[in-house]
């Protein structure tokens, strides 16, 4: 992957005294942040069946994709009806895996389960969504992190070095398989009522290769309203990512 750098790293950090490496990182928050929600009601809300879509907030037990580590369903029927859309992302998370430490890529899923309404909330400002509900098919969230070894907690394991959207030729080899995966995710989720699907993708530089992870973020039109086109996002959401405030 290509990617263009403008920052200043000869003392790890931006123009705006951003780091942009880990020997700039803050030391990691040791205890639970006062905004954060202690119940994680927005968070088990979101985590759902990837098929029917029942909800951990409603009492409903999922297990997770064994292949996979990601998806999660209520049923094998569930499972069995989802795997035409999931194939292609369990695919990628599961090549992410192959060739890093399975510690390292299960640090990197707890730390995305637990901001995921952070990033659902402000990947909706972040591509605008509001102004063109299909540049979902188009473009992608992209959160690059470090890790942070110090950190006691999920939600804090990782800082987040900056945050972008970039279209999905940004990924090089990986495109034509997630535009496909994208594409057939929208075509599902519109037959269920819902809008569109779009990807979040966090990853880590783990110095010879990156450690990845590719959320997908379903959406319908009651999540646009109240949004105007053009909503600052960034700094909030990675406020939210790097002080451990999860919701």
């Amino acid at each position: 992957m290509s990617e263009s750098h403008t920052e200043d790293h000869r003392h790890g950090v931006d123009e705006n005294g951003v780091p942009t490496c880990a020997c700039a990182i803050p030391e990691a928050p040791r205890a639970r942040h006062p905004e954060s929600n202690p119940k994680q009601t927005a968070r088990k809300g979101l985590t759902q069946c990837q098929h029917c879509y029942k909800s951990q907030g409603g009492g409903v037990n999922l297990k997770k994709c064994g292949a996979c580590g990601m998806a999660m369903y209520c049923s094998p029927e569930c499972q069995k009806k989802a795997w035409p859309s999931h194939k292609v992302k369990c695919k990628l998370n599961q090549r992410s895996s192959t060739t890093v430490a399975y510690s390292d890529i299960k640090l990197l899923r707890a730390f995305t389960a637990k901001h995921r309404p952070s990033l659902a909330s402000y990947g909706l400002r972040a591509l605008d969504l509001v102004l063109d509900p299909t540049r979902c098919l188009r473009d992608v969230l992209l959160i690059n992190l470090a890790n942070r070894p110090d950190s006691a907690r999920s939600e804090t394991s990782f800082y987040a070095l900056s945050a972008e959207i970039v279209p999905l030729e940004f990924f090089e080899s990986n495109t034509e398989e997630m535009r496909g995966q994208l594409v057939q995710l929208n075509e599902e989720q519109k037959k269920l009522g819902m809008t569109g699907s779009f990807f979040v993708v966090l990853r880590c530089d783990g110095g010879d290769k990156f450690i990845s992870n590719i959320a997908p973020v379903t959406f319908e039109r009651a999540s646009l309203r109240g949004l105007r086109p053009g909503m600052p996002w960034k700094a909030e959401l990675m406020r939210k990512l790097n002080e451990g405030i999860i919701m």
